[in-house]
């Protein structure tokens, strides 16, 4: 996959904005949507920790739910929250043909990295580093055969981060995806795109207060499949809304389909909604207030 801007640009952007708010203005309101993070369903929750804890090193944040959610410690870049919920996978999603979510982490070492997963027996789903437009990638499976991949990028911070790290999050979809994508993300629910420099194959949206969001990969031979929900086999992306109700209307009226009779209630007693984006892929929102 190939990547969004580099962090040292995104901070620049943030704080240009910054910079040009005019002095003693009140903040804006939050946008009706905006990323917030990812749920990635586990069998069994034990089982759940000992991969994405013990093997990939994602600290936990709270077990105050366990066994029904564990939360693990957000991303520092994009402050995502990651959150693992006890439930079934009722389906399974083919290797780059299958529209879905994409999780990729970032490391300092593909070829270490490589190393570490041969140890762990991960599955390595290509015989070959891919050479990307940032650096070097590829791709591995959780033990339930759900694919993430992993980035070694040329550009490197000056004080390398602890890993793992959360490089980017988003949508595979088709090669003809785009223009449909940007209509339905960006002109009717108000996530806006701030460079083009990387299509036709990757775009990088971010929310209405310039907040960093998820990727839009289009690639050759993906075809649009409908995800099973809620045991969706990959990380399901969650946005953020301060009113769901008016979220759930503006989901409506850009056309998605809403996966929820009514809204629902999660381990941590918020509402939320679930909806298909226009390629079949399910997105949760949740109430944050």
């Amino acid at each position: 996959m190939k990547a969004a801007l580099h962090p040292a640009l995104l901070a620049l952007v943030a704080a240009s904005a910054l910079a040009q708010a005019p002095v003693g203005t009140a903040p804006a309101a939050a946008p009706l949507f905006r990323a917030y993070g990812v749920k990635i369903n586990v069998p069994a929750m034990e089982a759940g920790l000992a991969f994405y804890n013990g093997v990939l090193g994602f600290a936990v944040e709270s077990r105050e739910k366990f066994p029904a959610a564990v939360t693990l410690k957000p991303d520092e870049r994009h402050y995502t929250h990651i959150t693992l919920v006890q439930q079934p996978r009722t389906g399974s999603t083919l290797y780059r043909r299958d529209t879905h979510t994409s999780f990729t982490l970032w490391t300092s070492d593909v070829r270490a990295f490589i190393v570490k997963a041969a140890k762990a027996r991960m599955r390595l789903m290509e015989n070959h580093v891919r050479i990307e437009q940032v650096g070097l990638a590829a791709t591995f499976t959780d033990p339930w055969g759900s694919p993430f991949s992993v980035m070694d990028t040329t550009v490197r911070p000056e004080t390398l981060p602890s890993e793992p790290r959360i490089y980017n999050y988003g949508f595979y979809l088709p090669m003809n995806a785009y223009p449909k994508a940007r209509e339905f993300w960006c002109d009717r629910l108000g996530f806006v795109t701030l460079t083009d420099r990387y299509l036709p194959l990757d775009q990088a949206v971010f929310s209405a207060d310039k907040q960093w969001g998820f990727m839009l990969h289009m690639r050759e031979g993906a075809q649009p499949t409908k995800g099973d929900y809620p045991g969706f086999t990959m990380p399901v992306i969650q946005l953020a809304t301060p009113d769901l109700d008016a979220a759930l209307t503006k989901l409506k009226e850009a056309g998605a389909e809403i996966l929820l009779a009514a809204p629902a209630t999660d381990a941590f007693g918020r509402r939320y909604t679930a909806f298909r984006e226009p390629f079949g892929v399910p997105v949760e929102v949740v109430e944050i207030r």
